[in-house]
């Protein structure tokens, strides 16, 4: 009894100070200590920042939430269900709900998938008003950042409906009220589709966030007069452009000079590129188009580029000649590569290499920064994983190939075999510092990578995209 009347005679202010250390289940789990507890539960200051998630396991807890605290949310992060038109619904509702609140500093958006609204739709069970969810989307998005001039982070999750009509939310946030604005994502993972009017983001809307210190766009509209905007009115908090560059089938990649790389690097010298080679699979896409972006990579790339991250994700093709350039020009930027592509249990997609040196045994070599290296999808032999951990050493802090993507050879009876020996297990670990160090298993991989599978991609390119904000 003397220790129910403690805790229930503590002051407010002692019992919300100790619940601010406490997570969302946390929290919920101590508040029933007594009721002067559950009373402080939903204290203001306790939920400024609130991660929202819309799925089958969580989307009861978390509406309960945001009708008892959305008014007080300054950072609101909205993980959804997007295969589900009951959760994009959902969202759209608690899109509205924000767009009442005044205070907004963060808002973004999570799918699982990309495309979000064309699910079959059912209008007699989901039309909630007179407009379409999308619209529904479209113009709560508008109304909270009309409401708002706090927002400091502003991710559009790559919907590409969205990032369509990203002009006009950008022209609301380049207000000089907006200068604080540190993360912003308006990219996508799909190519606009042939049928639709192209966009236009122009450059000088990003002279106001002279605090901006991420930044994801199309390689669209990553332009010279984009990166000379950029050098400008202080910038020099700038720490990340993460640049999505798509399929597209008629080959149209501008270029961006080198000078004008060269000059932004001098004014942001820590600055770090991202640069995600994206090829969205379907089957009706003929392989001439599919392998137009890792063609053009050189058309792409520039030695002044401080290339930092090389994703290459469902691309169907590696450039080795781009690897080479890689390893020649970003030597001292280079962090990680992370190329992702379909596994096949019997045979992998093989590169062409022109020269007797393997272009990531050459990377290695190289580039003296390179802390991370996956590659999934592609035979990869043992001599040269091992080459690979030699070179790096204990400074590679990521090696990830799948067994039945690697290759060995048997002296003995003279024969190619898949996977590694034991003792090439224990080399590549004692190498790399890393005495648990083993290839990834089936079961390690991405579900849809598995052509054996029926997992859509979408999902594992999400995954790995939405990890950046």
């Amino acid at each position: 009894m003397a220790a129910e009347n403690f805790w229930d005679n503590l002051p407010s202010v002692i019992i919300v100070e100790i619940l601010s250390y406490f997570s969302v289940n946390e929290r919920l789990k101590v508040s029933t200590i007594c009721k002067k507890w559950r009373q402080n539960l939903f204290h203001p200051t306790l939920w400024r920042k609130a991660t929202i998630t819309l799925d089958k396991m969580e989307t009861k807890k978390s509406k309960k939430l945001f009708q008892m605290c959305g008014r007080f949310f300054r950072e609101c992060v909205i993980e959804f269900n997007s295969e589900s038109l009951k959760y994009i619904s959902d969202c759209a509702k608690v899109l509205l709900a924000l767009s009442e609140n005044r205070h907004m500093q963060t808002l973004i958006l999570k799918p699982t998938t990309i495309d979000i609204f064309n699910l079959e739709l059912n209008q007699s069970e989901y039309q909630h008003s007179s407009l379409g969810l999308q619209e529904m989307f479209d113009n709560s998005i508008q109304k909270i950042l009309e409401n708002t001039s706090l927002m400091k982070q502003f991710s559009l999750g790559y919907i590409e409906p969205l990032v369509l009509e990203s002009p006009k939310y950008l022209a609301q946030l380049c207000r000089p009220v907006y200068s604080f604005l540190e993360h912003l994502n308006l990219s996508t993972i799909t190519h606009v589709d042939d049928d639709r009017l192209p966009f236009h983001l122009p450059a000088h809307y990003f002279e106001t966030f002279v605090q901006l210190k991420s930044l994801a766009l199309d390689y669209d509209h990553v332009t010279d007069e984009l990166l000379n905007v950029l050098q400008y009115n202080g910038r020099s908090q700038l720490e990340k452009l993460i640049i999505n560059v798509h399929d597209d089938p008629n080959g149209n990649f501008h270029i961006i000079h080198n000078n004008s790389w060269r000059n932004l690097r001098g004014v942001i010298p820590e600055l770090k590129v991202t640069l995600n080679m994206l090829h969205r699979h379907t089957s009706n896409v003929q392989i001439s188009a599919v392998a137009s972006n890792v063609d053009n990579m050189l058309r792409i790339l520039r030695p002044a580029m401080p290339l930092a991250h090389l994703r290459m994700l469902m691309c169907e093709d590696i450039n080795p000649a781009a690897i080479e350039f890689i390893a020649m020009h970003h030597s001292s930027s280079l962090e990680s590569v992370y190329i992702l592509d379909f596994v096949s249990p019997t045979e992998q997609a093989q590169y062409d290499n022109l020269n007797e040196q393997d272009p990531f045994v050459m990377l290695a070599w190289k580039c003296t920064k390179l802390r991370s290296l996956t590659i999934i999808g592609y035979e990869v032999s043992c001599e040269n994983l091992i080459a690979i951990s030699r070179l790096r050493g204990k400074t590679l802090k990521t090696l990830d190939v799948p067994e039945c993507c690697i290759t060995s050879w048997d002296a003995e009876q003279d024969l190619d075999y898949r996977g590694l020996t034991w003792e090439s297990v224990e080399e590549i670990g004692n190498n790399i510092g890393m005495d648990d160090w083993e290839p990834l298993s089936i079961r390690d991989l991405p579900h849809g990578t598995l052509e054996s599978h029926r997992f859509p991609i979408d999902l594992d390119v999400m995954k790995i995209l939405l990890q950046d904000f």
